[in-house]
């Protein structure tokens, strides 16, 4: 939706206008008793958390000045189209409180759990805290799937953050190539949890959650393989 209310705002002479999102969540979970089904089909926790990501990303690197995701816990109202949208679990249904019109999951995991989205969100501030959101560089935009966004920061700091949308590819995997200067190896690192839950992330040592590998370069050039989840490539 970007690109439409960037369109309307130039052909009424507002060019550059800034742009918030107010409402940019998505959910996990299922809830039965939802009344839009199409906003609140089944969805994974990975899912969530990829979406956060992206949506994210994209946005910031598209100019949106301000991006709400709405709640950090689950609102206290147990049933509705955007019950599931925080990133902590608020244990609401309890066990033995379930019914065929409750939500998925149920029990709830338990009030204070945190979901994937919740490391996903803290991984990524902590990753990108710094750089310069002004000026990022858009390398791909969504071509063939691959989406590339660069952003530098202090003391010649560059991150770069991409993804594939594998679900218009074929095949488990996509290669990709960055110029990294004269870099001879670089790091690069899963943006979202190996775990399939948060509830089996240990807090405190959440960080050994994303996976990390040393990627060699040779020529200036780095290539790396994207898969399901979105990485941060950074220079070693």
């Amino acid at each position: 939706g970007l690109e439409f209310f960037r369109k309307m705002l130039d052909d009424a002479g507002l060019h550059g206008k800034p742009i918030i999102i107010k409402a940019g969540a998505t959910h996990s979970g299922r809830d039965n008793a939802a009344t839009n089904k199409r906003l609140h089909a089944p969805q994974t926790e990975f899912e969530q958390a990829e979406h956060l990501i992206k949506r994210y990303v994209y946005h910031v690197a598209n100019g949106v000045s301000l991006i709400l995701w709405g709640d950090i816990r689950e609102d206290e109202v147990a049933q509705g189209t955007f019950s599931h949208n925080g990133l902590v679990y608020n244990g609401i249904p309890k066990r033995g409180e379930c019914s065929p019109r409750d939500e998925s999951p149920c029990p709830d995991p338990g009030d204070g759990v945190k979901k994937l989205g919740y490391y996903a969100l803290k991984h990524l501030i902590e990753k990108l805290k710094g750089l310069d959101f002004a000026n990022p560089q858009t390398l791909s935009a969504g071509k063939d799937g691959v989406h590339i966004y660069k952003f530098a920061g202090p003391q010649n700091r560059v991150v770069w953050v991409a993804w594939w949308d594998y679900w218009n590819g074929v095949g488990t995997a996509k290669n990709i190539v960055l110029d990294v200067g004269s870099a001879t190896s670089i790091r690069m690192t899963d943006a979202l949890p190996r775990e399939p839950e948060g509830a089996r992330i240990t807090p405190a040592q959440y960080r050994n959650s994303f996976l990390q590998q040393s990627v060699p370069a040779s020529g200036g050039k780095a290539t790396i393989s994207l898969g399901k989840s979105p990485v941060f490539v950074e220079i070693r």
